[in-house]
């Protein structure tokens, strides 16, 4: 299985950033790697139920499986291609970005090269934008090109008030100041 797994994977890395090389020059090439239980782990699919299509490649491949994806979009993309990886839930967890951060290290260590972090955040009217601060600060402290992905701040309300619609632009402000 690993053997399969393995070669489809580099199958369709490979085949992909060549086919997209002459239009796309930014790519996430690592998607959400850690362990929603944040224990340090990188995300499997072992011991729980998995729906229809639900694929684990560290389940298969192991940890590597990142190394072998940044080396694959590298070779197979163009020299000045930006590549990323991203991770969502650190801002409200930040041994999960801490968790990340050692993750990178470990694909460059072994000779794959991240150029950028991208964080998908989840916030609402109730979320500590110090975490937020913070989040953004860890990451640039790595030196890499920091992303903000995706950024939701939910009501939670089916009509929210003018008060919350108000707070509301004004976290998108904060966040996007915190990130400049």
């Amino acid at each position: 299985k690993t053997s399969i797994v393995g070669t489809q994977m580099q199958r369709w890395i490979s085949e992909f950033v060549s086919q997209t090389k002459n239009d796309i020059k930014v790519r996430e090439v690592v998607s959400e790697p850690i362990h929603p239980s944040n224990n340090g782990l990188i995300r499997t699919g072992q011991g729980l139920t998995l729906a229809d299509g639900e694929f684990y490649w560290q389940d298969f491949i192991g940890k590597d499986y990142a190394v072998d994806a940044f080396k694959l979009a590298r070779q197979h993309g163009n020299p000045d291609d930006i590549l990323f990886i991203s991770e969502s839930g650190m801002e409200s967890n930040l041994s999960k970005a801490e968790a990340l951060i050692d993750y990178v290290s470990y694909i460059e260590e072994n000779g794959g090269k991240v150029d950028g972090i991208a964080a998908k955040m989840v916030l609402n009217l109730n979320s500590n934008m110090q975490n937020v601060s913070e989040l953004l600060r860890m990451l640039a402290a790595t030196g890499k090109k920091i992303k903000v992905s995706d950024l939701e701040i939910r009501l939670n309300d089916s009509q929210p008030s003018l008060v919350a619609l108000i707070t509301q632009g004004d976290m998108y402000k904060q966040v996007v100041d915190l990130y400049l």
